[in-house]
């Protein structure tokens, strides 16, 4: 015989192991038929042709009892395995063999597959390809079907999807039942990477099972798969590397999960540690009723997002302003399934707005002394001239030396103001010079009692200092003198006639105390609260009506904090008022 017998005849019922096995069929008379027909393997010495009864008498009683039983069963023989189904034909050699007989219903016309469009797979128990049809030859790229008999599925399968594959078989047969699909990649000669489905089943009614497979190629479908998840991943990417925070909440408000980028800005050091607090709860309290006005309308009118600058609390407690975008999720339900929040940190931008409004309010305070204070030492040194001219026409020369007198207070008075305005402007522009040097204070206090000692004198105060000989500070000297002539200049203002003025230096430890005090009109609490607000202009005329612009006491502030130090202030009304702060003795370290 030339060629084995076709699957389903009466000659034989033989699925091939592989290409290179013996065949043996039993035929109906007890004749053994063997193929390839120059195997050497069971030939008498004559070369006459074998009966049944030349076989081993184990096999025979096998083949016996299994075509009585009409069962299937397995038999060790030779150096290989072999089982039998029935009595009509088996494969022998160092390959697993599978039979059945015609009354099994396993053992079918397999000729009906194979014209088949999909692929079509049958294995014995031990995963060993007993049929395979042109269609699953196609697939899996040989030229034809008689190539996949006696191979192992797993064989077929991509080296990446092996592993997968063997679990996905051991979970298949964990149930022994049912049918199980799972997509794997094959690589053809080409090296084209195909991807298929296989399609399981177990038929039940042989013992042992055998298995039944249909392939379909799914390119199309595991090419978006595959383009999904790459999307999937490059958004999951873009979501949690944003520079912007991201949050995605239930639709309980609940997060469900934040970028870095919004962890970082509330001070958690992982997401995991965010995840699950209640929204609401993060907000600064007193911003929690204008998002929910506009939440409530989000929800009403099924809109799509809302806007909102608000604060969110810190893990610290600290409150920072944030720019937020809440977006719903609708997925065509009454109620959001998701709301997607985009929180932008603010809170650098607040803080340069509110500069820019304080600046805003001192530059038109700096205007307010243009336009007014500035014009009247100006016109008081004007009419001064005009007095002194009449006076020396009537050769009146102590009256002309008196209004002399008055015009130099008042240059005094306007080169003080113009001082003032020019560190006023420097400092905030950011170019005015820091450069602490050791002052000695009992030079620098006599200094400063020459220059205000007009002053002092024209309006019978007294001014007492107290400096230890020897005491020096760390400070910029020209900042300093500008902070205590400043002072002192408010301290002549507002102190009646009569009155005193304290300018100390006290010791205190590795610092000193400096302290400019007066017994004059004092001041309010409220007053006190408002005194370094540049949006509340607070003019106020001194004891004998001296005008001022309070400018002065926001240069000796910034002099102040120059410095690292804080300007305290104690007043009472009627009763005079306290400027301190400290400086060092020395240079920090």
């Amino acid at each position: 015989m030339n060629t084995p017998p076709e699957i389903g005849s009466d000659l034989s019922r033989l699925y091939w192991s592989s290409r290179s096995a013996i065949w043996l069929s039993v035929d109906p008379d007890d004749t053994l038929s063997l193929y390839p027909e120059d195997s050497k393997l069971f030939r008498t010495s004559s070369g006459d042709s074998l009966t049944i009864a030349d076989l081993p008498a184990a096999v025979q009683s096998s083949i016996i009892r299994v075509r009585n039983s009409n069962k299937a069963e397995s038999i060790d023989w030779i150096d290989g395995a072999m089982h039998v189904a029935g009595t009509v034909s088996f494969v022998v050699g160092k390959v697993f063999c599978e039979f059945q007989t015609r009354d099994i219903s396993f053992d079918t016309d397999w000729q009906k597959f194979d014209d088949l469009p999909m692929g079509v797979i049958a294995t014995t128990d031990k995963f060993v390809t007993q049929y395979a049809n042109r269609a699953l030859a196609d697939l899996l790229g040989y030229n034809s079907a008689s190539e996949l008999i006696g191979k192992r599925p797993k064989d077929f399968v991509h080296p990446d999807d092996k592993e997968f594959t063997v679990k996905a078989h051991e979970e298949f047969l964990s149930g022994k039942s049912g049918t199980h699909e799972y997509v794997f990649r094959r690589q053809v000669s080409s090296g084209q990477i195909k991807w298929l489905k296989v399609s399981l089943a177990t038929v039940k009614d042989s013992t042992p099972y055998h298995y039944l497979g249909v392939v379909m190629p799914v390119e199309e479908e595991q090419s978006v798969a595959t383009r999904l998840k790459k999307s999937e991943s490059r958004l999951r990417s873009i979501f949690y590397n944003a520079q912007g925070g991201l949050v995605l909440c239930n639709s309980d408000l609940r997060i469900v999960a934040s970028n870095s980028a919004f962890c970082e800005m509330l001070e958690y050091a992982e997401e995991s540690e965010i995840r699950g607090e209640y929204m609401p709860l993060i907000t600064l309290e007193e911003d929690r009723l204008a998002e929910k006005e506009l939440f409530d309308h989000l929800i009403a009118t099924k809109g799509s997002h809302y806007r909102i600058e608000k604060r969110y609390l810190t893990r610290s407690g600290e409150a920072i302003w944030c720019d937020v975008i809440v977006s719903a999720v609708w997925d065509g339900k009454d109620k959001p399934s998701n709301f997607i929040s985009i929180i932008q940190n603010i809170q650098n931008a607040k803080e340069s707005e509110a500069r820019m409004k304080s600046l805003s309010d001192l530059k038109d305070k700096f205007l307010s002394v243009l336009s007014h204070d500035l014009k009247n030492p100006i016109n008081a040194v004007m009419g001064l001239i005009e007095l002194t001219k009449e006076s020396l026409k009537r050769n009146d020369a102590a009256e002309a030396k008196e209004l002399v007198e008055l015009m130099e207070l008042s240059m005094h008075n306007m080169h003080d103001l113009l001082l003032n305005m020019l560190d006023w402007s420097r400092t905030h522009q950011g170019v005015m010079p820091f450069e602490p040097v050791q002052v000695d204070l009992k030079s620098f206090a006599d200094s400063i009692s020459q220059i205000v000692k007009i002053g002092i004198h024209q309006k019978g105060l007294q001014l007492k200092v107290s400096v230890n000989e020897g005491d020096f500070v760390w400070a910029d000297s020209h900042m300093l003198k500008s902070i205590i002539l400043n002072l002192l200049t408010n301290a002549i203002k507002f102190t009646s006639r009569g009155g005193e003025i304290r300018l100390s230096f006290k010791s205190d430890g590795d610092k000193v105390l400096v302290e400019v005090s007066d017994d004059g009109v004092g001041m309010s609490q409220n007053q006190i609260d408002e005194l370094f607000q540049a949006s509340t202009y607070l003019q106020s005329d001194g004891t004998e009506n001296e005008s001022g612009t309070g400018l002065g006491l926001f240069l000796v502030k910034d002099f102040v904090d120059y410095h690292q130090s804080t300007l305290q202030v104690k007043s009472q009304e009627g009763k005079g008022s306290s400027f301190s702060f400290y400086l060092p003795m020395k240079a920090p370290q």
